[in-house]
This record gives C-alpha cells, sequence and structure tokens, in this order.
C-alpha cells in the first residue's frame, strides 16, 4: 500500500483503524501518464505501450484527459447532458421507520 502511494496511484489517510483507514484510488490512467512524463526511474515503456494499445481497443478515451478537461457527458462521449437523478421517492427518514 505504501509503494502504491509512493508511486501516487492511492492516497492514504488515517482513522479510526490505524494508519490505513481510508484510501482514495486515483485514475491509473492519469497516473500511468504523470510516472511517464515524470521519467520515473524503472518506468517501462513497453508496459506503457501494451496499455496504451488495450486502452485504445477498449475505446477508453480518459487517458489522454487533462485534470482541467470538462468531463463528458453523454455515454457516447456527446456533449447531451445526463437525466437528472430523482431524488427517493420516501424520504430516507420515514423509510426507516416504516
Amino acid at each position: 500500500m505504501k509503494k502504491l502511494e509512493e508511486l501516487g496511484f492511492i492516497r492514504i489517510a488515517s482513522g479510526t483503524h490505524g494508519d490505513i483507514s481510508c484510501v482514495l484510488i486515483l485514475n491509473p490512467h492519469k497516473v500511468l501518464r504523470g510516472l511517464k512524463d515524470r521519467a520515473t526511474p524503472g518506468f517501462d515503456a513497453k508496459v506503457y505501450n501494451c496499455i496504451l494499445e488495450e486502452l485504445a481497443n477498449y475505446g477508453m478515451l480518459d487517458f489522454h484527459e487533462t485534470m482541467d478537461t470538462p468531463p463528458r457527458t453523454g455515454a457516447d462521449g456527446s456533449s447531451r447532458p445526463l437525466p437528472p437523478v430523482a431524488p427517493p421517492a420516501v424520504p430516507v427518514s420515514e423509510a426507516k421507520r416504516g
């Protein structure tokens, strides 16, 4: 876990369960790109290129986005907005009583 944090794949926070109570998993595609851009020692260009090929095979586009790229809203990448999320029909507090 510490090595994943050191490389930037996760962020760790301590809490009631010890030093590693909470873990935030970051987008591994963006982390890999950052490792490549920083010429991290031990970075394997062959593995990186294989990952790029697999991403292309699956049509994943997030690898080339920057942190300031606005997210795509449609499942097909269109600018069509997603439908709003409907609130629960019964408020949570009432559902627990029922």
